[in-house]
């Protein structure tokens, strides 16, 4: 059965040398964003581009693993009885309360500039002052 998928130039192969590469890249790509508090996906998707892999592919993937990297460790502090309801659902609401309008602007200013320019230096901005 044929899928009529098209490749991309570096793509995942899945050559023994690739699977043995990604899987190396997950174990110790995950365990460092554990241990430094750092998250998954600052680390695996700058990996992947490293590896030549696909730009958007390379993001997508580490945003991928980063979601499940991220629910099975608060899976595994849940366990632990370690997280603090009630600041963890605050933190919730504000994500939520802040991510639509976000997102309602950076759309607007896209369509009308057509320029990310502004929209990297205010990510860029909040990562400093974050720290």
């Amino acid at each position: 059965m044929a899928a009529n998928y098209k490749f991309v130039p570096n793509e995942f192969t899945g050559s023994n040398k690739d699977i043995c590469k990604y899987c190396i890249l997950g174990l110790f790509g995950s365990t460092i964003s554990v241990l430094c508090g750092a998250g998954p996906g600052a680390i695996i998707g700058p990996a992947l581009i490293a590896f030549n892999l696909n730009p958007q592919r390379a993001i997508a993937t580490g945003m991928y693993t980063a979601s499940l990297i991220t629910i099975s460790s608060t899976i595994l502090v849940f366990s632990f009885d370690m997280i603090k309801l009630d600041y963890a659902i605050g933190i919730a609401i504000a994500t939520a309360l802040g991510t639509l309008p976000g997102i309602y602007i950076q759309l607007n200013y896209m369509k009308n500039t057509r320029h990310q320019v502004m929209i990297v230096l205010s990510m860029f901005t909040l990562v400093l002052i974050s720290m």
